[in-house]
């Protein structure tokens, strides 16, 4: 996340009338109110479900509705206030991850305002829908910085709330320095300690814990993708990848072609066998524990069977394998991306260990050393991080060469909305079935690895990029 300029502080009055809605109007209010019986029976449906991977899904198929109300909202401001107000509604009507996507989708089309291209003005709709951001962001550096600026005011807002409901700016820091104090007998420093604990205790009310919870996933999802595309625009030129045909795609799923990591998973199969059994019978809230305590000798043979290639049909046949002997999280991705990711640094024998480090850090953890002193392994991991999102674009046109990606889509709903020629709308319309058609023959695995590879790539790439990029400003 980016820090924007400060506003002024929140007061209690003003929290407390903003959680009410008093004195406050506002069209995504309205909103929730318009789509609240609409969600009732999602909202049941989606708590049922344990895993988290068909939970997203789940969102993605039935809480369309989301996109459309914000988008029949019309321009919006997102004031620290007006944001309280809204999820004091939202967490009325929605549950949690929906909440989540909501808070995404409000600030992609908060994002987007003020743009006029129609295309860019779906970003809240691809996104919801593909985890990316549409080629006319990702690859349009004007179109990127003004949404980059608007994400900012967003931020903004988000972190006028998180001082008042932290009560400091970075209270983990202030807790240490002020245990510090007490420790070498300073009164004044318990005094304080107890103040802020006390403030802290008064100030978490439930709406304002689901605005740090949920803006803070939404945020950080949307810098990670803002990150990765300004990346592309820095440091390489679009790299174009050939056309993979659907027989090709079928084969490497079939197990025809070779590869290390294949070999991995076929020799610890019985083993990972029993933990996914394991995995699938622990509760929820010790699903991403059990896979730190379990799964690290898997990141560590992943690494140990390097260097290898990630080309598209070799990501095709290794989650072909890996979604039968692996559970349904981020974690299999993400051992994947950082093993390839580290191959060929220049200080090997330290990067070696990142991958079984990533996946057994808190979510939270900052870069830790020695690997954010390795400036020069920090680029060529993020270098080789790119190299794996171009192998997934490789998928955006298949079947000889036919665009079946959204952004594509919207461009031919754009031209049929701009025509009134009844020649020229019969030719899109027969673009638009050829297009539908060779998306339906589409494998299934395609949609199912860019889902799962989509999710992990973000907050891989954050992860190290974020110190890098910390690391830089520090010295300018």
């Amino acid at each position: 996340m980016r820090g924007g300029a400060e506003r002024a502080e929140l007061t209690p009055q003003q929290v407390a009338n903003a959680e009410l809605g008093i004195g406050i109007e506002h069209p995504l209010i309205d909103a929730l109110d318009i789509i609240r019986p609409h969600v009732v029976p999602f909202n049941l449906e989606y708590e049922q479900i344990t895993d988290p991977l068909e939970r997203q899904t789940f969102i993605r198929d039935n809480y369309g509705m989301l996109v459309d109300a914000v988008e029949g909202s019309g321009d919006f401001t997102l004031e620290p206030e007006e944001m309280i107000a809204i999820w004091s509604k939202a967490v009325e009507v929605l549950p949690h991850g929906p909440r989540v996507k909501f808070a995404e989708t409000i600030t992609l089309s908060y994002a987007t305002q003020g743009i006029d291209d129609e295309d860019v003005k779906k970003t809240p709709r691809t996104v919801f829908m593909t985890g990316r951001l549409p080629d006319k962001v990702r690859l349009n550096a004007n179109n990127l910085g003004q949404v980059t600026a608007r994400v900012n005011e967003v931020e903004e807002s988000y972190a006028t709330i998180l001082r008042y409901f932290n009560v400091v700016d970075n209270p983990i820091e202030k807790e240490a320095e002020l245990s510090k104090r007490i420790e070498a007998g300073d009164q004044d420093a318990q005094a304080e300690l107890d103040r802020i604990i006390q403030l802290g205790k008064e100030r978490k009310t439930p709406v304002l814990q689901a605005v740090s919870e949920n803006f803070g996933s939404a945020l950080g999802q949307t810098w990670a993708r803002i990150q990765l595309a300004e990346f592309m625009h820095k440091e390489v030129a679009r790299t174009i990848t050939p056309v993979i045909s659907n027989e090709a795609i079928r084969e490497a799923e079939a197990g025809v072609r070779s590869h290390p990591v294949v070999d991995v998973l076929n020799a610890n199969g019985p083993i990972l066998a029993r933990l996914k059994a394991d995995y699938d019978a622990t509760p929820n809230d010790e699903k991403r524990n059990f896979v730190k305590a379990n799964y690290g000798f898997l990141a560590d043979a992943i690494e140990a069977a390097g260097p290898f290639d990630l080309e598209p049909l070799d990501i095709v046949a290794i989650w072909a394998r890996a979604r039968a002997l692996m559970p349904r999280s981020y974690s299999f991705p993400a051992m994947l991306a950082t093993a390839y990711a580290i191959q060929q640094t220049p200080n090997h024998e330290v990067w070696k260990g990142y991958p079984r480090y990533y996946l057994e850090k808190s979510a939270s953890d900052d870069l830790a050393e020695p690997f954010r002193s390795d400036r020069d392994g920090m680029a060529h991991f993020i270098g080789r991080m790119r190299d794996i999102s171009v192998s997934l674009q490789a998928f955006d046109a298949t079947n000889e060469g036919v665009d079946v990606s959204v952004t594509h889509a919207a461009e031919i709903g754009r031209r049929l909305r701009d025509t009134a020629d009844p020649d020229e709308q019969r030719e899109i319309n027969d673009e638009f079935d050829r297009m539908i058609a060779y998306d339906n023959t589409r494998p299934e695995i395609i949609g199912d690895f860019r889902e799962a590879f989509g999710n992990a790539l973000f907050p891989c790439f954050a992860h190290v990029n974020n110190t890098l990029e910390e690391d830089y400003t520090d010295a300018s």
